[in-house]
């Protein structure tokens, strides 16, 4: 019973943390696309 529960615990705090950090990697993503000049021709 206590996996169990230990399991439960670290996938309800792992999907905190990635909704918690989903604005920042969203604004991150932003500002690196919005940076680079690009693919560059050969």
């Amino acid at each position: 019973m206590y996996k169990i529960f230990k399991c439960f615990c670290y996938i309800v705090i792992s999907l905190l943390g990635l909704i918690i950090l989903s604005p920042l990697m969203l604004i991150t993503a932003i500002a690196v696309k919005l940076d680079s000049p690009g693919p560059r021709p050969f």
